[in-house]
């Protein structure tokens, strides 16, 4: 009982820490470029589990064979990943953008039909049905946003970090049967890091002081949002099981809408909140089979490693 209270505060503390990432991230842009602030997250955060590895004494060596899929996950998984985020959460709002993000287990599902030929039940497609009609609302759901304004570039941003999510996942579950979660973790991040690196140099912002909130915003989002949640997220995984810990994982765009309403004023419109709980629905739906389905349970394993 003990281990399972402190597994649940393990997991509510890791989504507190990637909701009020969205919020975070859009706070440090208004300083850093979406390019250098992926670049200073992950850096930091390469640092921070390169000394974790020294102390678990537990670092695996990539074989050679793996090299081009660690060095892939990186590029996708990380440094386009991020690009694409960034660059979102800068030309729309946090709540937006989470919400959007929300339904990357639904397109992970399409792209598992396609790609390993796995059986669409019911369930299945009412999912996407759903998850269509949800994001539909939330891109929609001001008029004023619909033409190709920059909250419009702004969500086709986040669709492609969608992408480039669910690509990663395909690109990295071969990669779980040899290695740790630990070490693919530190070794995506890694490659990640050095594909950034020249175009966040040259990207570097000339305008803007770093104060004590923009750095501290960078820090929260390197340590706490790329290092300490993952750790919290496959210490609830191990004791809670993939469904549970997954069930609490779907409601991190609500801590977004809430901790960007209270602290950077957002405003989501009625029909943008309704298809965000649409969104969110349609993901918990298909997490109920995750129990019994293997595709499903590999996804999520890897899903924390883009937060």
């Amino acid at each position: 009982m003990n281990t399972n209270v402190t597994a649940i505060f393990a997991i509510v503390t890791a989504c507190l820490f990637w909701g009020i990432s969205y919020m975070s991230s859009k706070i440090a842009l208004n300083v850093f470029t979406p390019l250098t602030l992926a670049f200073t997250r992950f850096f930091i955060a390469s640092v921070a589990l390169f000394i974790i590895f020294i102390f678990k004494g537990k670092a695996q060596k990539p074989e050679k064979e793996d090299l081009p899929r660690f060095v892939s996950a990186g590029v996708i998984g990380v440094a386009l990943y991020f690009t694409f985020e960034n660059n979102g959460i800068k030309l729309t709002s946090a709540s937006l953008a989470s919400m959007i993000i929300a339904s990357v287990p639904v397109f992970a599902l399409i792209g598992d039909c396609f790609i390993n030929k796995s059986k669409l039940t019911a369930k299945k497609v009412v999912s996407v049905l759903l998850s269509v009609a949800g994001v539909f609302l939330i891109v929609t759901g001001n008029e004023s946003e619909i033409e190709f304004s920059g909250h419009f570039l702004g969500y086709i941003f986040m669709f492609g970090a969608a992408l480039s999510w669910v690509s990663t996942n395909f690109i990295i579950k071969p990669l779980y049967k040899k290695y740790s979660g630990l070490t693919i973790t530190f070794y995506q991040i890694l490659f990640g890091t050095i594909a950034l690196a020249p175009f966040a140099v040259l990207n570097f912002p000339k305008d803007g002081v770093l104060d004590g909130i923009i750095i501290t915003n960078v820090l929260f989002l390197a340590l706490c949002c790329s290092a300490a949640a993952y750790f919290l997220y496959v210490f609830a995984l191990d004791r809670l099981g993939v469904m549970l810990t997954t069930l609490f994982v779907n409601f991190v765009p609500v801590i977004t809408v809430i901790s960007s309403f209270f602290i950077l004023d957002e405003i989501v419109t009625p029909s943008q909140l309704l298809g965000g709980a649409i969104v969110i629905g349609s993901v918990c739906l298909l997490t109920l089979k995750a129990k019994k389905e293997e595709e499903i349970i590999e996804s999520e394993r890897v899903t924390p490693l883009s937060k």
